[in-house]
């Protein structure tokens, strides 16, 4: 799983360096596997809606999303957790 996981991020960080804007994906975290598409939004947000609706009570996930200026997990991300918390994500 934490090859899966350092891939996909490479990948994020890539298309962020290139395209200079955030992008999201999501892994099934027992599988490895990828859920849905990856997903590009603009330079400082990304909507992860897409990945959420894929989301089922009964599996876990690895979700990664990038940040262009390289700045911290925002309030913005916690929001999102923090009402997905049925799903039992936590930060």
């Amino acid at each position: 799983m934490a090859r899966e996981i350092v891939q996909l991020g490479e990948t994020l960080r890539n298309l962020t360096q290139t395209n200079s804007m955030e992008f999201a994906a999501m892994l099934d975290a027992e599988r490895g596997t990828q859920i849905g598409a990856i997903l590009g939004g603009v330079s400082q947000s990304v909507d992860i809606g897409p990945h959420l609706n894929a989301m089922r009570a009964e599996r876990q996930y690895v979700h990664l999303h990038t940040h262009p200026a390289n700045s911290s997990f925002s309030d913005t991300d916690v929001g999102v957790l923090l009402s997905y918390r049925a799903y039992g994500l936590w930060v």
